[in-house]
């Protein structure tokens, strides 16, 4: 556990530094999964979105990319696109494809 929070202290610093129309997030959370003999653990997410490559309207088109570490010490790396529907007032709505691998 306290790798995780080491972890999300060196993300919310890096965040600081992203550009504005560059988006870093970061997520810290808990996976609980009811099938027998899974490990339930806790967890630390890192998304990132580029600068948008194609705009039209309230549609803007990104390259992106995630991290997901688990405490049991599975990971997940994907990159991909990712889609925002900008609906004014601080309200959005993102969908993304992000292959990746996973690691357990």
């Amino acid at each position: 556990m306290k790798y995780i929070a080491a972890l999300t202290a060196v993300l919310l610093s890096a965040g600081a530094a992203a550009a504005q129309d560059r988006e870093l997030s970061v997520g810290i959370g808990y996976s609980e999964f009811s099938r027998p003999g899974s490990e339930n653990s806790a967890l630390v997410s890192l998304d990132y979105r580029h600068n948008a490559f194609y705009e039209k309207g309230i549609f803007s088109a990104r390259f992106g990319a995630a991290l997901d570490v688990q405490e049991t010490g599975d990971l997940f790396i994907g990159a991909g696109v990712a889609g925002k529907w900008d609906l004014g007032q601080s309200w959005f709505i993102e969908a993304s494809v992000l292959p990746g691998a996973y690691f357990e």
